[in-house]
């Protein structure tokens, strides 16, 4: 390669680096900004489903498990602080590739990514996570058992559970980019109605820790719902010309 050929690959490469370390920095940032604020609310907020269980009793088992499940609350918490500033990131790296309009339509995905994360997440902690916990830590196996559980554990199920929550509901927001840019269409998403309802239960069944079909259910039919949405927002987002070649 020539020196003209390497100059705008050295350029990108070091802008990537560039917006790498803004974002590594500000996650640290955030997440000890996050240890400060994990023992005041984070912990109660997680804490709270439970709490309407008093026959269940928070455990740690070793002497490390108390910090260990403090600073991954607080990592993750900070993650989700920082995501927007990461996110802005990618679009300063990817906007002198993008035309004006290219730029306006990834800024106002953005807000709707995030809008749409807590909207799933909220779901899940009001709806999902009590009916969960109460069929798991309720099932009878026959046996008097004492009901405890690792605070380890615990964290990590509500926040697997909320990030799965607010992951699924991108759904109709990537059928909206994907139409956008004429990958998909209304009319081929209605043709996978059968198999997006087979693949909404399956989701439902792994993220739900329960052979419960009641709150298989309460997972399974939002997540078809959000396709059939998904179906709306790609008929509005499809490219006119590609509707009319289609006719």
């Amino acid at each position: 390669m020539d020196e003209k050929t390497q100059s705008p690959l050295t350029q990108h490469l070091k802008e990537l680096r560039t917006r790498l370390i803004y974002c590594l920095v500000f996650l640290v940032l955030a997440t000890f900004a996050a240890l400060y604020v994990t023992d005041k609310y984070i912990f109660k907020w997680l804490m709270e489903p439970i709490e309407s269980l008093p026959e269940v009793n928070i455990q740690v088992l070793g002497p490390v498990d108390k910090f260990g499940a403090y600073f991954k609350t607080s990592f993750i918490t900070g993650l989700l602080f920082a995501i927007p500033f990461i996110l802005y990131q990618v679009w300063l790296f990817l906007k002198p590739g993008l035309t004006k309009k290219e730029q306006a339509f990834l800024l106002m995905m953005v807000p709707s990514s995030a809008a749409l994360f807590l909207i799933g997440s909220a779901f899940i902690y009001f709806i999902m996570l009590p009916a969960s916990l109460k069929f798991l830590l309720g099932f009878d196996i026959g046996i008097e058992v004492e009901l405890g559980i690792t605070l380890e554990r615990y964290t990590s199920f509500v926040l697997l559970l909320l990030f799965a929550g607010g992951a699924i509901f991108q759904i109709p927001l990537i059928a909206f980019f994907l139409a956008k840019i004429g990958i998909v269409s209304a009319r081929m998403l209605m043709g996978y109605r059968k198999i997006a309802l087979l693949i909404s239960t399956i989701l439902a069944a792994l993220l739900t820790p329960t052979g419960d079909p009641i709150n298989l259910m309460l997972l399974a039919v939002p997540i078809y719902v959000l396709y059939e949405v998904s179906i709306l927002v790609a008929s509005v987002a499809y490219p006119r010309k590609a509707v009319d070649d289609e006719g």
